[in-house]
């Protein structure tokens, strides 16, 4: 593995053979706003930090809940047509 890099269309320097870029990022981290050095892929998107990615997997998470929470409803609406039919679920 070599150290070498090579800048890409920003100017900003990426590692090829890691596949890792690094990157100058205006904004805030652990409530302090100011640039900041982060870690991108080698196509530039930023890699997240872990309060980053507990926040999109907290994200999911509810829209799992709601969606179970959706199947269940609608579950119960089907049930119930089912006893008023006659019919033991």
């Amino acid at each position: 593995m070599s150290g070498r890099y090579e800048l890409d269309a920003s100017e900003s320097p990426v590692f090829a053979s890691l596949g890792l870029g690094v990157r100058i990022w205006p904004g805030t981290y652990e409530d302090m706003s100011q640039s900041w050095l982060r870690w991108t892929t080698a196509e530039g998107q930023l890699s997240l930090t872990g309060k980053e990615r507990a926040s999109l997997e907290g994200q999911r998470a509810d829209k799992e809940k709601q969606r179970a929470d959706q199947a269940e409803q609608e579950a119960e609406k089907l049930r119930s047509k089912l006893k008023q039919m006659g019919i033991d679920p």
